[in-house]
C-alpha cells in the first residue's frame, strides 16, 4: 500500500515537473527543479532549497581570499542548481572548475547556467556520483586540487560511506596544503541527535548510525587547521568549516 502511494506520488511530481519545464521562465525553473529533485531523492539532495547566497559567499571565502596567482584548481561536489557553482565563475582569478552533481535535471541546469557565461573552457561538469568520479579519475601530483568546496548532506549518508568520501578527498583529491569547505544547517544534528538517542530506548539502531556520522566528521576535523563561518541568512541558518589538510612529513 505505502509502495503504490509512493508511485502514485513520483508520478504527481513527475507531472508538475514536467509542466513548469514547459511554462516557467530558466530563472524560476532552477528554483523549484532542486524542490523537485529533493521530493524525489530526499537522502541524495539532504535540503528542500538551494544553499542560499550568503552562505553560498562564505563557501568560497577561502577561494576568494587566495592571492596566489597560479592556476587554482577547484572540485565542486554536489553542485544543485548551481547557487554556489554561479559565484566560482564570476571570480576574478585563474581556475579549473570540476563540478560533480549526479542529478540528471541539476546537472543540465549547471551545464547551460556554464554555457551562457562563456565559461565552457574552464568548467567540466561531471554527471555522477563523487565515488565514481574518484574511481574514474587517477590523479598524480600534477592533478589534485587546491580546493574542494562540498554541500553533500553527510547526515543522511550511512556512517561507511562517510568515512569512505573524506578518506578519497584528503587522501586523493586535495592538495598537500588544500583546504576542504563543507556546509550543515545549525542545529540540526544536535536536535536529530537528541530525539533518536530518546528513541534508542526502542530502537537504537538509527541513533548508532548518525553518532558514528558525526564521530566520522569530527574526526575527519581533528589535528586539522579549521575555521568557521555562521550565517543566519540561509533557510535554515547554515555553519560553513573550512579544514586545512595537514602536510605529511
Amino acid at each position: 500500500m505505502v509502495s503504490a502511494y509512493y508511485q502514485q506520488a513520483s508520478v504527481a511530481i513527475s507531472g508538475v515537473r514536467e509542466y513548469f519545464d514547459k511554462t516557467v521562465k530558466p530563472s524560476v525553473r532552477e528554483k523549484y527543479s532542486f524542490v523537485v529533485e529533493f521530493l524525489q531523492n530526499p537522502s541524495v539532495i539532504g535540503a528542500i532549497v538551494p544553499t542560499g547566497n550568503a552562505a553560498a559567499n562564505l563557501m568560497i571565502r577561502k577561494i576568494t581570499e587566495d592571492t596566489s596567482k597560479k592556476e587554482l584548481r577547484i572540485l565542486e561536489i554536489g553542485t544543485g542548481s548551481g547557487s554556489i557553482t554561479k559565484f566560482i565563475i564570476r571570480l576574478n582569478k585563474t581556475f579549473k572548475l570540476d563540478a560533480i552533481e549526479c542529478q540528471p535535471k541539476l546537472a543540465a541546469i549547471v551545464r547551460q547556467m556554464v554555457t551562457d557565461a562563456g565559461k565552457t573552457s574552464l568548467v567540466t561538469v561531471h554527471e555522477k556520483m563523487v565515488q565514481d568520479f574518484y574511481k574514474d579519475h587517477k590523479f598524480d601530483k600534477d592533478h589534485k586540487f587546491d580546493y574542494i568546496v562540498c554541500t553533500l548532506p553527510f547526515n543522511s549518508f550511512p556512517p561507511d560511506l562517510v568515512k569512505q568520501i573524506f578518506r578519497q578527498m584528503e587522501d586523493t583529491l586535495l592538495e598537500e596544503d588544500g583546504e576542504i569547505s563543507t556546509i550543515e544547517y545549525m542545529f540540526i544534528p544536535t536536535i536529530r541527535l537528541f530525539f533518536q538517542k530518546i528513541y534508542s530506548l526502542y530502537d537504537s539502531e538509527p541513533y548508532k548510525k548518525f553518532k558514528a556520522v558525526q564521530d566520522a566528521k569530527e574526526a575527519f576535523l581533528n589535528g586539522k587547521k579549521v575555521e568557521t563561518d555562521i550565517t543566519f541568512w540561509n533557510f535554515p541558518p547554515a555553519r560553513i568549516t573550512h579544514a586545512w589538510k595537514v602536510k605529511k612529513d
